[in-house]
């Protein structure tokens, strides 16, 4: 594992919160029945970074992925977080474009 390269390490790990992401919070997608009791979690900051927010899930998927490739946590793993937050808000600022110009074109018919 040790061959991958750092914006290889933070493109994967972006992916992979995306694909948790969407699978528990688009409607019929595989995870989604799980959102009605993840949803009963009460406190923000314990759901965000698992569920709710994909900028906010680049921290603990990141820490998550940087355990299990190298199996130990050093300060690089703050650069990693950063990396991926900003990917993630990027693809995150792209859902929302989209589903604005969803919406106005809902608005025109």
């Amino acid at each position: 594992m040790s061959s991958m390269s750092f914006l290889e390490f933070c493109i994967s790990t972006s992916f992979m919160s995306l694909a948790v992401h969407i699978s528990i919070n688009w409607d019929g997608m595989i995870f989604n029945f799980a959102k009605r009791k993840l949803d009963n979690i009460p406190q923000d900051w314990i759901r965000k970074p698992l569920y709710e927010c994909l900028p906010c899930m680049g921290s603990l998927y990141t820490i998550i992925h940087y355990l299990l490739a190298w199996r130990y946590i050093d300060i690089y793993v703050v650069g990693n977080i950063l990396c991926v937050v900003g990917i993630n808000s990027i693809i995150s600022l792209m859902f929302r474009l989209l589903e604005a110009i969803e919406n106005l074109e809902n608005i025109d018919k």
